[in-house]
């Protein structure tokens, strides 16, 4: 799955163009701006065998609803070529979500690759092939410790009393 507002730098068509349709269902929950929204129709119109493998759920306001989108999913992605602290990449974590997530922003200082989740190189298709079938490898599973370790990595490094001390020691040193 893909969540949030969908805008070109959210890497909808770098993982439109990885996803093995035959392994993975694609469900896009958010907002589609124009740009991303004449992408998908162009990639279902050009494909339209792959239709029945994507579903796209409007953007959802009820955090109730939100939480049971969370939990139709499998792996979450975020194949962004560039992003903050994406709020889905936490959320996705705190569920113990497998999260594959291309190597910028936030996401190197949330995942630790192999460990909470996977990281691949942004903008690379092959690399996101790649983390995508060794996230599906995870999900099929009984032993795999990462949606364990992911929850456990948001409680520990990104609670808020953790925060506040993150910011008074760099405000203390500077």
């Amino acid at each position: 799955g893909i969540i949030g507002e969908m805008k070109s730098k959210k890497g909808l068509s770098l993982l439109l163009e990885s996803i093995d349709f035959e392994k993975f269902n694609l469900r896009i929950i958010g907002r589609l701006d124009n740009e991303t929204s004449k992408l998908l129709h162009g990639f279902v119109t050009l494909k339209p065998e792959l239709s029945t493998f994507i579903e796209v759920v409007p953007f959802i306001k009820k955090h109730l609803d939100l939480l049971e989108e969370y939990r139709k999913i499998d792996i979450i992605c975020i194949p962004s070529f560039h992003d903050g602290m994406p709020n889905v990449l936490l959320e996705s974590l705190s569920m113990g979500k497998i999260v594959v997530a291309s190597d910028v922003g936030g996401s190197v200082d949330a995942i630790t690759h192999g460990e909470n989740g996977f990281l691949f190189k942004r903008g690379d298709k092959t690399s996101l092939r790649h983390f995508l079938n060794m996230a599906a490898q995870e999900v099929l599973s009984p032993q795999s410790q990462i949606p364990e370790y992911a929850n456990k990595s948001v409680v520990e490094r990104f609670h808020w009393n953790h925060e506040m001390k993150a910011y008074c020691d760099f405000f203390k040193e500077h």
